[in-house]
């Protein structure tokens, strides 16, 4: 009850403001005893709680949603769908971990090539070295009115190549209760052709500080085919040795310059 009871003069009437404020999805039920100088006045007041259900269209694949490919310096749009599956309407937002307060805090840990038996606990990767937000989620809040859907548009916009740009995603209802969580996953190339799922030559962490490669570097490389590098393991047995196999992909990167709107080809060799 918010509000005091007072004396009431004949035939007065008086409003009592009730607050209700529930804690589980079910229904509550308790007696309001009024005492007045002559009677007790019993009112039962009941309220039922619901529990605010959004559910989540997107493809992923254990908790990761992967935007795919995209050429640095352009960007590349996915979407997905939240349905609010209650019977009120829901306020969200959508929270970003590389934009918490508790971000540097929490990412102050040794990097996986260091400490290669560990897997690291920070789901942030590399980011914009521009300041931007290499990803970005259109609406970021909003309200679902029961049973409506809401499509959230999904931006990748990375500003120099690299295979590690990641995020981590809260979607939080009423500003408080988070309801879903997922990492989300892209990769910026520089060239439109590109090679997945072979060996890393490289680091996962970058250096904050640009490092431009000089002129006599780039006219060095210029012509030079790009190599990658797998590994094939056979397992041995008494007898006979299980041959070994892996896939790799090859990719091409759609883009928006209209110079390059055309089939590519390409060829695979490899060293004896």
């Amino acid at each position: 009850m918010l509000n005091a009871l007072r004396v009431l003069p004949p035939d007065g009437t008086h409003t009592i403001l009730i607050s209700f404020t529930p804690e589980a999805g079910r229904v509550f039920h308790e007696v309001l005893q009024i005492n007045s100088g002559t009677s007790v006045l019993h009112v039962t007041v009941m309220g039922e709680g619901v529990n605010p259900i959004i559910n989540l269209d997107m493809p992923t694949e254990n908790g990761v949603f992967d935007i795919g490919a995209v050429l640095a310096g352009e960007y590349l749009e996915r979407t997905f769908k939240m349905q609010n599956s209650s019977s009120l309407s829901i306020d969200y937002s959508i929270k970003l971990e590389s934009l918490s307060l508790l971000r540097h805090a929490k990412s102050q840990e040794l990097p996986s090539f260091i400490k290669p038996d560990e897997k690291m606990k920070s789901l942030v990767g590399t980011q914009n070295n521009n300041g931007q937000n290499i990803f970005d989620l259109v609406p970021s809040e909003g309200r679902i009115a029961p049973g409506a859907t809401q499509e959230v548009t999904v931006t990748f916009a990375p500003d120099h190549p690299s295979d590690h740009y990641s995020d981590f995603v809260k979607i939080e209802l009423f500003g408080k209760k988070e309801s879903h969580s997922f990492q989300i996953k892209g990769m910026a190339k520089k060239n439109v052709m590109f090679v997945h799922g072979v060996d890393e030559t490289t680091v996962n962490v970058e250096s904050l500080s640009e490092n431009p490669p000089s002129t006599l570097e780039e006219e060095e490389l210029k012509g030079i085919l790009p190599s990658v590098l797998f590994s094939v393991k056979s397992i041995a047995k008494e007898s006979e040795f299980v041959p070994g196999s892996r896939e790799i992909y090859v990719g091409c990167v759609r883009t928006m310059a209209v110079s390059q709107k055309k089939e590519v080809k390409g060829k695979v060799s490899y060293l004896p």
